[in-house]
C-alpha cells in the first residue's frame, strides 16, 4: 500500500495509537500479507486484541 512504511518483523504486529476504525482497517489490508496476525492494542483493559490472524 502506498504511503504505509515498511515495518521488519515476521511474526505478529500490534497497532497501538488513537486512530479511527477505517485507518486500523487499512493497516491491517497493508500489513496482513506479511504478518501471522495483527491486534490492537487496548490499554484501559491492559490487553491486546487480536483482528487477524492466519491461522
Amino acid at each position: 500500500m502506498s504511503g504505509v512504511p515498511q515495518i521488519e518483523g515476521e511474526n505478529g504486529l500490534i497497532l497501538s495509537a488513537a486512530l479511527p476504525r477505517w485507518v486500523f482497517a487499512a493497516l491491517v489490508r497493508a500489513f496482513m500479507n506479511d504478518r501471522d496476525w495483527i491486534g490492537i492494542d487496548e490499554p484501559a483493559k491492559d490487553r491486546v486484541v487480536i483482528i487477524y490472524s492466519n491461522h
